[in-house]
C-alpha cells in the first residue's frame, strides 16, 4: 500500500503544504534549537571541560535524548560528540598556553582531558605541532611583533 500525503490549505484555499512537509520543518526547528542549547552549553557554559562529559550526560543536561544530540552534532559539526569536545578542549588550551603561567604538564585535566596522551594526541592532530612547540612559537611571534614595533616606532621619529 502506498501512502500519499494529502494538501492541506488554509481557509482561504492557499495551500500550506503537506503533513509530511509541516512535520519536517518542525523537526529542523527543534533540531537548530538544539544546536543553539549546545553552543551555549559549550560556549557560555563550558561543558567541554568536564572530563566525564559524554553524550548521555550531556542529552540529559539538554533535555533531549542521545540519537537526537547525536543527530544535531553529526548535522551542524559534521563530525561526532567526541571531536566537537576535543576541538573545543585544544582551542581552550591555545588560549592557556598563550598565558605564561600556564604549565604544560596539568594543561590536559585544566582543559578536559582524561590524559595527558590524549590530549597531545588531540592538540597535535589538530594544531600539527605538540603545545610545546605552539607555545613556542606563539612567544616568539610576539617578540617579532614587539621588535617590529619598536623598528616602526623609531623610524616615525
Amino acid at each position: 500500500m502506498i501512502m500519499v500525503a494529502s494538501s492541506e490549505t488554509d481557509k482561504n484555499g492557499v495551500y500550506s503544504g503537506t503533513s509530511n512537509e509541516k512535520q519536517a520543518e518542525e523537526g529542523v526547528e527543534k533540531l537548530k534549537k538544539l544546536y543553539d542549547d549546545l553552543l551555549y552549553a559549550l560556549e557560555c557554559k563550558y561543558i567541554y571541560l568536564d572530563s566525564n562529559i559524554n553524550l548521555t550526560k550531556l542529552s540529559f543536561l539538554l533535555c533531549t535524548n542521545t540519537t537526537y544530540l547525536s543527530r544535531c552534532v553529526n548535522r551542524y559539526f559534521h563530525c561526532n560528540l567526541k571531536c566537537v569536545l576535543n576541538k573545543y578542549r585544544v582551542e581552550y588550551a591555545k588560549k592557556l598556553l598563550c598565558e605564561e603561567r600556564c604549565c604544560i604538564k596539568k594543561l590536559a585535566k585544566q582543559c578536559g582531558f582524561t590524559s595527558r596522551s590524549t590530549f597531545y594526541s588531540a592538540f597535535s592532530k589538530y594544531e600539527n605541532v605538540t603545545p610545546a612547540e605552539y607555545r613556542a612559537k606563539y612567544h616568539s611571534m610576539k617578540v617579532l611583533r614587539e621588535i617590529e614595533a619598536n623598528i616602526n616606532n623609531l623610524l616615525t621619529v
